[in-house]
C-alpha cells in the first residue's frame, strides 16, 4: 500500500539479531501467488525465496499467499511461553493504520488444512466463506495488465486509478512458476478464505484494514528476531495509544487454535510441517492501493527446556447467569437472542470473549458464526481455551442428549485402554473389551451407528461425511475427528 511509502523511514521491520535464527527458518517455499495490487509481476511480489534468509516478500491483493514447508515438524510443544510455536515477523507498527492482516493455515502434510483461527474468526466482523474473482482486462497501467474483480458480496472493483503504484496487476504465470495454475486462471482466478472486514480509515483518509488483536500475520510491531516470542492476547493493549505494551515481537501462533473450517470445531493437531499465510484483507484503497501483507520471516520457536504450564482454568463461564459446565472444552448453550456472558477468573489472567479482551461481554444477537470462544492466559503459560457453540433450538443442541457435552480430544484419543482414530471417513476402535456396546452420534446426538465389539477388539465403522463424531463405548465418551 502506498500509504507505507510515507512512513518508510520510521516502519519497524524485524531484523536478525544473530545468523543462528536461520536454522529455525522453514526449508523450502511450496507454493506462491500475489494477484491484483501493486507488487504483483514485480519486485517483492515475485521472490519468494527471499523468505528462507528473512527477506521481506509482498501477498497482494486478497487471497494472495505464500506456503512454506519445514523438513523437521513444529511441534505443538507445552514448553513454549505462551504457547507460541512459531512467530511471523512483518513491517507493522502496532497501529490500525499500518495493520494488513493475513490468514494463517498450518498442514501436516500439504494436503488437509487447518486454520488458525485468529481473534475475530468467530465475530461478524469476519466474512468466513468470503470468495473474490480476478479477471485480466485489456487495460494496462505502466505497462502493467489490470485486474477487474467482484466478489461474492455482490461488489465489483473497477481497475486502479493508482498509476503511481503500478494498479492492481493481474499476475503473469512467467513471474509465479511455483503457483500450480489451472487451466484458465491466465486470465481468471478466484480465492476463497476468511475476509477481515473494517470500516475505518486511515489519517490520510484512506481505507484502513482491520486491526485484530491476535492470530493473523503482518499487525503486531517488529524488532530484532530472536529467541524471545511475546505474548500474543497483550501486544496490543497498552496505554500508550499505538504502542505495543509488550514489546516488539512480531505475530505469534498457536497451533492450538487450530479449526477445520468445514465443521467449525477446533482440532488437535501434534506438529505441522506447513505453514500457509493469505491476505485476509479486500480494501479497495485507490490511488492509495491495496493492503497487502508483508512477510519478513517465519521462526520457529526454541526448544524449549521447562514445562511452562498450563493458565487456571476460570471458576466460572456463565451465559445470562448460567453457569456452563467446565469439565468440557466444547460448550453448547441453547439461545434464540444474545444475551450476557461472564468469565470469572481467580487469577490475573489475560481473558477474551472472541476478540474483545474483557470478562464481560454482552451480545444482542448470537454471532453469525454461532461460536463465543474464551480464552484464558496468564504469566508464561498455555493458555485455557473454551468453545461455546449456540443453537436456536434443544434439537440442534447436543447437550439435550445423553452423549452431550463431550470435550474435544486428540482423534487418536485414549480412554482407559480404548483408543480411537479416524481418518478416510472410518472411526476406528481398538483394545476394545469383548461385547462392549459400541454407538456413534452426530453432533445433534442423533444415533447413527450401534452395535456390540463380539470376539474382536478392533472395530472399523464407516461415515458418510467428515466432521466430528461423538463415540461412545459403555459409559466412557469422546469425540473423533473423521477426515
Amino acid at each position: 500500500m502506498m500509504i507505507k511509502y510515507f512512513v518508510l523511514f520510521i516502519v519497524p521491520i524485524a531484523a536478525f539479531s544473530q545468523t543462528a535464527y536461520l536454522t529455525r527458518l522453514p526449508n523450502e517455499i511450496i507454493d506462491f501467488i500475489v494477484p491484483a495490487s501493486q507488487y504483483t509481476n514485480h519486485g517483492t511480489g515475485t521472490t519468494p525465496e527471499k523468505q528462507l534468509s528473512g527477506t521481506m516478500i509482498s501477498l497482494g491483493n486478497f487471497g494472495g499467499y505464500i506456503t512454506v514447508k519445514y523438513n523437521d515438524p513444529i511441534p505443538n510443544d507445552p514448553k513454549n511461553p505462551y504457547g507460541v510455536d512459531f512467530t511471523i515477523y512483518g513491517n507493522g507498527n502496532g497501529t490500525q493504520g499500518m495493520s494488513e492482516p493475513g490468514n494463517v493455515y498450518v498442514s501436516k502434510d500439504g494436503d488437509k488444512w487447518y486454520l488458525l483461527a485468529g481473534s475475530d474468526y468467530f465475530d461478524n466482523n469476519t466474512v468466513r466463506d468470503y470468495e473474490v474473482t480476478y479477471t485480466r482486462s485489456d487495460a494496462t497501467i505502466n505497462g502493467f495488465q489490470q485486474s477487474i474483480y467482484e466478489d461474492n458480496l455482490g461488489s465489483v472493483f473497477p481497475i486502479s486509478p493508482n498509476t503511481y503504484n503500478n494498479g492492481y496487476a493481474y499476475p503473469l504465470k512467467e513471474y509465479y512458476p511455483l503457483y500450480k495454475w489451472e487451466d484458465g486462471e491466465e486470465d481468471k482466478m478466484t480465492f476463497k478464505g476468511p475476509l477481515l472486514l473494517s470500516k475505518a480509515f486511515d489519517p490520510y483518509g484512506s481505507a484502513s484494514a482491520g486491526f485484530p488483536a491476535w492470530g493473523y500475520a503482518d499487525v503486531h510491531s517488529n524488532g530484532d528476531i530472536g529467541d524471545e516470542f511475546g505474548n500474543p492476547y497483550t501486544l496490543n493493549y497498552a496505554d500508550g495509544a499505538g504502542v505495543d505494551g509488550a514489546g516488539s515481537y512480531g505475530n505469534g501462533f498457536d497451533i492450538s487454535w487450530a479449526i477445520d473450517q468445514e465443521s467449525g470445531k477446533p482440532v488437535v493437531l501434534d506438529e505441522i510441517s506447513y505453514i500457509k499465510i493469505q491476505g485476509a484483507s479486500h480494501i479497495y484503497g485507490g490511488r492509495i492501493g491495496e493492503k497487502s501483507p508483508e512477510i519478513t520471516a517465519i521462526l520457529r520457536a526454541a526448544e524449549g527446556t521447562a514445562d511452562v504450564g498450563v493458565t487456571t482454568a476460570p471458576s466460572a463461564i456463565k451465559i445470562n447467569g448460567v453457569a456452563l459446565d467446565l469439565n468440557n472444552t466444547n460448550l453448547y448453550y441453547t439461545n434464540e437472542n444474545g444475551g450476557e456472558i461472564s468469565v470469572e477468573v481467580e487469577s490475573e489472567a489475560t481473558v477474551f470473549i472472541n476478540n474483545t479482551r474483557c470478562t464481560e461481554r454482552t451480545y444482542e444477537t448470537v454471532p453469525s458464526s454461532g461460536v463465543i470462544r474464551v480464552v484464558a492466559q496468564e504469566e508464561t503459560k498455555q493458555p485455557q481455551i473454551y468453545y461455546i457453540y449456540i443453537s436456536s433450538s434443544s434439537s440442534d443442541d447436543p447437550s439435550s442428549s445423553s452423549v452431550a457435552n463431550t470435550p474435544v480430544k486428540s482423534p487418536q484419543h485414549a480412554v482407559g485402554n480404548i483408543r480411537a482414530n479416524a481418518i478416510n471417513k472410518t472411526i476406528i476402535l481398538e483394545n476394545l473389551p469383548q461385547g462392549a456396546n459400541v454407538q456413534i452420534y452426530n453432533l445433534k446426538g442423533k444415533p447413527i451407528y450401534s452395535a456390540n465389539s463380539e470376539n474382536s477388539k478392533i472395530l472399523r465403522i464407516p461415515v458418510q461425511a467428515k466432521g466430528l463424531y461423538i463415540v461412545k463405548v459403555g459409559n466412557q465418551k469422546w469425540l473423533a475427528t473423521s477426515h
